[in-house]
């Protein structure tokens, strides 16, 4: 069998402006690490002018939409086409929240009788914050997912990444309790904001204790789409990465 091939999607920062040099296309090791661990092939999903060219979404056999600072419409746009393909999707942090936004938006698209297009789909978001109808919620001060990082009081360091760790209860039925086959586990945590909700394609799979939703998924039992607010990519040995892969692998055969 031959390896499986992980599309990343990458950070986009895209200044458009005279100097080309700073419109950047960003990828972090850690995901890349982690995925050839597990004897598969990472590679980066590059753009044209922040365009996807989807032929590209052919050679893959999962992807992953690794953590961030902004939903693109590429994110909609491997949703849909993962789900028409059944494809794994794995999503970290912000990779996530694209997930929930997606299939929030996508009902709401639904109820208002437009068609759900990932153009649309960032039309509508953009339509409901000018009247102050928002997809995430900023945390409170206090909070437990890594406020001193994320506020840049403290430098990340590997020390001070495992000191962000929080417990997180699984609920059963669920694919992530499949992967872990435990109800709580423990996780390093970092973002400043989080989902109110998801949509109806997926479903809550994790909470922390503070209410937080830590993980979701895909209604569709014979999909593998994974969200988790949490940072696997920075834990060598996570099982999450291997139930990635084997899903992959069996929709391969």
């Amino acid at each position: 069998m031959k390896k499986p091939i992980i599309g990343i999607i990458p950070t986009i920062k895209l200044k458009r402006n005279d100097n080309p040099y700073d419109d950047i296309y960003k990828f972090v090791d850690s995901y890349s690490s982690r995925i050839m661990e597990q004897n598969a092939i990472p590679i980066g999903l590059l753009l044209k002018e922040g365009e996807l060219d989807k032929d590209i979404l052919d050679i893959c056999d999962g992807f992953l939409f690794p953590g961030g600072n902004k939903v693109e419409k590429i994110h909609y746009e491997i949703l849909e086409y993962a789900i028409k393909k059944n494809k794994p999707v794995l999503g970290i942090c912000l990779g996530m929240q694209a997930m929930a936004c997606y299939s929030c938006l996508k009902e709401e698209a639904n109820k208002c009788n437009i068609k759900p297009s990932p153009e649309n789909l960032m039309r509508l978001r953009q339509e409901l914050q000018k009247n102050k109808i928002y997809m995430l919620e900023q945390l409170q001060p206090g909070h437990i997912h890594g406020e001193k990082i994320m506020n840049e009081e403290i430098e990340i360091t590997r020390e001070n990444l495992l000191a962000s760790t929080h417990s997180i209860k699984i609920l059963s039925n669920t694919k992530l309790y499949e992967c872990f086959k435990t109800s709580t586990i423990s996780t390093i945590s970092m973002h400043s904001y989080r989902i109110y909700s998801c949509g109806p394609e997926f479903k809550i799979s994790a909470t922390a204790e503070d209410g937080t939703i830590e993980a979701i998924e895909a209604t569709n039992d014979n999909l593998w789409i994974v969200g988790v607010q949490f940072h696997p990519e920075l834990e060598k040995g996570n099982l999450l990465w291997e139930q990635f892969i084997d899903e992959i692998e069996k929709r391969a055969i």
